[in-house]
């Protein structure tokens, strides 16, 4: 499913959608001061997906790979280039990336939708491999 670069909205927080994703922040909470006002990606993160359990096998695998891309960066820098690792890593199927060589690695080095650091691309392929 594509989502552009929006994160899931619409739903409540009364439990996870089938992709393990919960609904919108409530208007009641207060907003921790992370994630500022100036940028609204971050702003979404932070009131829909941030400190919710993942469910899903492709949830999972797609945190376990931006989360090793964010190792040293931003957690911004990260969710902005969320979509470019979406259609790089194959959708987070982990049966697919395990199945990535030689080739397709250095097509992902010169991929400028996500952090091209050959050990983190080595690292989310052999994840894969071990999910």
């Amino acid at each position: 499913m594509s989502r552009g670069a929006d994160l899931p909205s619409g739903r409540d927080r009364s439990g996870p959608d089938r992709e393990g994703r919960a609904g919108p922040y409530p208007p009641s909470l207060p907003r921790c001061g992370w994630p500022g006002l100036a940028d609204p990606l971050y702003e979404r993160y932070h009131d829909q997906e941030w400190g919710t359990p993942l469910h899903g096998e492709s949830r999972l695998f797609e945190f376990l790979v931006l989360e090793g891309a964010q190792a040293g960066l931003s957690w911004r820098t990260i969710l902005h280039r969320r979509e470019g690792y979406r259609r790089a890593f194959g959708g987070f199927d982990p049966v697919k990336v395990a199945a990535y060589g030689p080739g397709k690695v250095q097509a992902l080095m010169q991929d400028p939708g996500i952090v091209r650091n050959r050990r983190k691309v080595l690292s989310a392929i052999e994840n894969a491999r071990c999910v």
